[in-house]
């Protein structure tokens, strides 16, 4: 919507003269002024004499606006005023103020045109951002539901705390979001579908439109401009009536899921995750924005999906059912998984019905790995970083699982850390990982094509217990203490021995991980590579 306001930008010599009950006139059309009554919403341009008879037969104020050539006029000024007209006054003559405002409205209408096609296009908030800051010439910002900054532009802008806030943290904490309230001012937006801004009157001596941008009733983010000015700045409102219809229609095209993840959650968790709030206050005031309940345990599950190509990615219909399943959990998005960040009263408490999870998962072809938890927030991210550790292990390593226990792979985690970090030890030859007597008893199985390793394990899982060893594997009794007897003799040690038992185990670990996780041949020996600077 062209405004009077904006028409008039950039008028050689221009004073403007605004009726206080009518800021911000829509100018429906340009006209150079004649004997002819006027009409509302008409822009009307010409000097002293043709805009008095233009006006002459307006009896109440209305949306009249006209553009006063040739010099100040001041008894034209006056009566123009008293008929309620918003009038500019300008040293230009008609022909050339009448160029100079065909051209503004022109160029104002190639910018919408401009934005429009853009937007048709897939441009990104930022993209848009960098065409709307040249025209509006002022800063401008979109933060979302929980006020951190996404994107912004602030080529025009100038010193003040609230800036230097987002451009350095990235958000406005609570206390600025309090302060900037203290005197603000709520006004209904004309044609924008009854929409509210907030004017804003900083105690940094500057004015503010901030507006909270709505699609279908759920909160999509703010927009937020700013000026140097302490008092008003009409203009500025007035470009905001432009953009506030211009991002609800982003918003649209983005196709906005109403079931999306709570405000500010993804925004929090991935702050928590990359080590950002280490400010005390500040992590204060962003847990309690989002309404994180205090002295919990917080349990982090993940849960993935992939595409025909394999390729992670978020299933919004699973996305949508899981509160069902999580109904104390916060959801998010996050890294092409779906986060589940949970917090319980009770550590021991089961997060969920995985009856129910399971028939979820298996419907929607997607696992899940309930993981670790923690009752202090800033060791989330080790939880989380654990947890996804042990989903990608567990994936590869129990694939037929659709919920997997990050606990049951704890030992492969440790076994996968130390495989990374294995060079200046073993040269990346993960057999050296393994218990000696171990490994000799696995190449007896590769080559007498035996099962001794499976029974050591399934005797060792039994507690020992001959009986109940031989009922597992659907053997005699005596078949089994023969085979024990065997592995014994293989490893030259008794296994009564509980730190060979636990070698035992581990070691088995370790070559599942090699054969399933990095598909490995462990026995398969690597020439050593050189070691870098760092690993010397």
């Amino acid at each position: 919507m062209l405004t009077f306001q904006i028409l008039c930008r950039d008028l050689p010599g221009c004073q403007l003269y605004i009726q206080p009950e009518a800021p911000s006139l829509p100018v429906l059309g340009i006209a150079i002024a004649c004997d002819q009554p006027a009409e509302p919403g008409q822009c009307y341009f010409g000097d002293a004499n043709s805009l008095c008879l233009q006006f002459a037969s307006v009896s109440e104020p209305g949306q009249y606006m006209a553009v006063l050539c040739d010099g100040s006029a001041p008894n034209a000024q006056a009566a123009l005023f008293k008929k309620g007209v918003s009038f500019a006054v300008t040293d230009l003559n008609s022909l050339e103020a009448g160029n100079f405002l065909m051209k503004q409205s022109f160029h104002f209408s190639h910018w919408k045109d401009r934005l429009q096609q853009k937007l048709f296009h897939g441009a990104s908030l930022q993209e848009l951002l960098s065409d709307i800051a040249p025209q509006i010439r002022r800063p401008i910002f979109w933060l979302n539901t929980g006020y951190r900054l996404l994107a912004s532009d602030v080529n025009y802008a100038f010193e003040d705390n609230y800036i230097q806030e987002m451009l350095l943290s990235g958000y406005l904490s609570l206390s600025s979001i309090n302060a900037l309230m203290e005197n603000c001012k709520t006004i209904s937006l004309q044609n924008a579908g009854g929409i509210t801004a907030i004017e804003l009157f900083t105690d940094t001596g500057h004015y503010g439109v901030m507006c909270e941008v709505r699609e279908r009733g759920i909160s999509l983010g703010h927009l937020l401009l700013l000026s140097e000015h302490s008092g008003r700045d009409q203009l500025l409102f007035d470009y905001m009536l432009n953009l506030v219809s211009l991002f609800q229609q982003y918003a649209a095209l983005q196709k906005v899921d109403s079931c999306e993840s709570e405000e500010g959650l993804a925004d929090y968790l991935d702050d928590l995750i990359t080590l950002k709030l280490t400010d005390p206050q500040i992590f204060r005031e962003r847990t309690e924005k989002i309404s994180i309940p205090h002295n919990c345990w917080y349990q982090c599950i993940l849960i993935g999906s992939q595409n025909e190509r394999g390729d992670a990615v978020v299933d919004k219909v699973l996305l949508k059912k899981l509160g069902l399943i999580f109904p104390q959990g916060k959801i998010a998005e996050y890294e092409n998984m779906i986060l589940v960040f949970l917090p319980k009263s009770d550590r021991h408490k089961a997060p969920c019905d995985e009856t129910a999870l399971q028939t979820l998962l298996s419907a929607r072809a997607a696992r899940a790995c309930i993981g670790g938890q923690t009752r202090n927030l800033c060791y989330f991210r080790q939880v989380y970083l654990q947890t996804r550790s042990e989903f990608l292990i567990g994936m590869k390593l129990r694939p037929e699982q659709r919920i997997l226990h990050g606990e049951d792979y704890q030992i492969y985690q440790i076994i996968d850390l130390s495989a990374r970090d294995s060079q200046s030890f073993h040269g990346e030859n993960l057999v050296y990982l393994c218990c000696p007597r171990y490994t000799e008893l696995y190449r007896h199985d590769l080559e007498k094509h035996d099962n001794l390793c499976h029974v050591l394990e399934c005797y060792i899982a039994n507690n020992c217990n001959t009986t109940q060893t031989a009922k597992a594997l659907f053997l005699h009794r005596n078949t089994l203490i023969n085979k024990i007897a065997r592995i014994e003799e293989i490893l030259g040690e008794s296994l009564d021995s509980s730190t060979l038992r636990l070698n035992c185990m581990f070691s088995a670990s370790v070559i599942e991980y090699a054969e399933k996780y990095r598909k490995e041949d462990i026995l398969l020996q690597k020439p050593p590579r050189p070691l870098s600077a760092d690993e010397k």
